[in-house]
């Protein structure tokens, strides 16, 4: 059991490495802006949120009744709204804008940020990951903290920068705790990321990690079996599967591979 003595609980380490534990565990973002004192009692009372209640104290803790007048979505109702938001989206901005006002995907309730694409829009090759991370999430950019780091420096292995290159993911939002996609939020996004890449029209497409290769690769096995083949998407785009740089932090054995992979990809761009 852990020590919670007073000595610990004044210790500035030992609260970082709690707060740090938590983090681990995958809460990394508050529910509450304040925090709440959870032994104070009150009274408790249920209110219908359309109707103005003017016999509720200022103590009492106030339940609302669910509002079913709000709109609430299934998967194929937010597909079919989607599909007919997109049918009108014809270049990136917006596209942008379109995702940035559609509420059909849950994960947009709990994120802090909208994660969009970051580098040139008019290059032609295309990197795609699954999820932003948690330092995306934070400073409202694809592709930043360590990771971004560490993808830049590959990029500059071959001679590229991120001005040559165009960055996104699949999810343009981080799921609570890192948590892996449901079917019904990858149908949903395929959507999405199948519309970014027709704007885009890339020549080549880099598909960073499992994940976003499955989706729309429609590949079946893990890396080992996916990365270093050749693939084809659309209408004659080439397309390749790397490891992610996340994938690279915690295990660092693979960045030969993602070295070999450049390398290819190198003579893709020379030809």
């Amino acid at each position: 059991m852990t020590d919670l003595s007073c000595d610990k609980i004044n210790d500035i380490d030992f609260c970082l490495q709690a707060l740090q534990w938590h983090i681990d565990c995958g809460a990394d973002f508050l529910f509450e802006d304040e925090s709440v004192d959870r032994t104070i009692v009150s009274n408790v009372v249920v209110v219908d949120p359309v109707v103005v209640h003017s016999d509720i104290n200022k103590n009492d803790k106030v339940i609302k009744q669910p509002d079913i007048s709000s709109k609430t979505y299934g998967a194929s109702i937010a597909i079919e709204e989607l599909k007919v938001i997109l049918s009108d989206v014809n270049d990136i901005d917006a596209l942008k804008a379109a995702i940035f006002d559609f509420d059909g995907v849950a994960l947009k309730k709990t994120a802090k940020n909208m994660i969009f694409a970051c580098g040139n829009q008019d290059s032609k090759i295309m990197f795609i990951g699954d999820v932003p991370s948690s330092e995306d999430d934070k400073n409202g950019d694809a592709f930043t903290g360590n990771i971004g780091v560490l993808e830049d420096k590959i990029h500059n292995s071959i001679g590229l920068t991120r001005d040559d290159v165009y960055l996104t993911n699949i999810c343009n939002w981080r799921p609570p705790g890192n948590r892996s996609l449901s079917e019904s939020e990858l149908e949903i996004l395929k959507l999405i990321i199948v519309k970014h890449i027709e704007l885009i029209n890339p020549e080549i497409i880099i598909f960073l990690g499992v994940v976003p290769a499955k989706l729309l690769l429609n590949a079946k096995g893990g890396m080992s079996k996916l990365r270093g083949q050749s693939f084809n998407y659309g209408d004659g785009m080439k397309a390749m599967v790397m490891h992610h740089p996340d994938s690279l932090l915690k295990n660092p054995m693979h960045k030969r591979d993602r070295w070999h992979d450049m390398l290819k990809l190198k003579e893709m761009i020379d030809c």
